[in-house]
C-alpha cells in the first residue's frame, strides 16, 4: 500500500494515495460557521466545493500551523485536509499495518492502523470515517 505522509506537530500520519487527488500550498478558504471547530470553511477546486478540515484539530486537538492542504476524494464525497507539512509517498506492507491495528484503534477513532517505517510510527487515517462527520 502506498500512502501520502504528512505531519501534525511531531506526529506522522498517512493516507492511502488512492484517495489523494492533489496537494496544495496556501489556498483561499471561504469561511462559514458549521458548528464544528475542525471545519474551517469551503474551497472551490476546479468548480467543485470541498469542506476544509483542520486535521490538527480533528486528529490531535490542536490547530494545524502549516499552510499545506491535501485534496481527498472517495465514492462518498471529498474534503480538503489542512496539515503542518506534506512529507511524501511511503510504501508500507499490509503485514506491517495489520500487526499494529490493536494499538491504533485505542488512540483515535479516525485512525485505522499504524506502521513503523524507518523507526518512525505512521498513523493511517480513515478518510471515509472523517467524511461521515462533516
Amino acid at each position: 500500500m502506498k500512502i501520502l505522509t504528512f505531519s501534525i506537530g511531531n506526529s506522522i500520519y498517512g493516507i492511502d494515495i488512492k484517495y489523494v487527488r492533489q496537494a496544495l500550498f496556501r489556498i483561499e478558504i471561504e469561511e462559514y460557521y458549521s458548528g464544528k471547530e475542525y471545519i474551517l470553511g469551503v474551497v472551490d477546486i476546479k468548480g467543485t466545493l470541498y469542506p476544509v478540515v483542520d486535521f490538527g484539530k480533528l486528529l490531535k486537538g490542536k490547530e494545524s500551523t502549516g499552510e499545506y492542504f491535501i485534496v481527498l476524494t472517495t465514492s462518498n464525497g471529498g474534503l480538503v485536509g489542512k496539515v503542518d507539512a506534506i512529507l511524501g509517498i511511503t510504501d508500507i506492507s499490509e503485514r506491517i499495518l495489520d500487526s499494529q491495528m490493536n494499538v491504533s484503534e485505542t488512540l483515535n477513532p479516525y485512525i485505522i492502523g499504524a506502521a513503523k517505517v524507518n523507526n518512525k510510527v505512521i498513523f493511517i487515517v480513515d478518510v471515509n470515517k472523517i467524511l461521515t462527520i462533516i
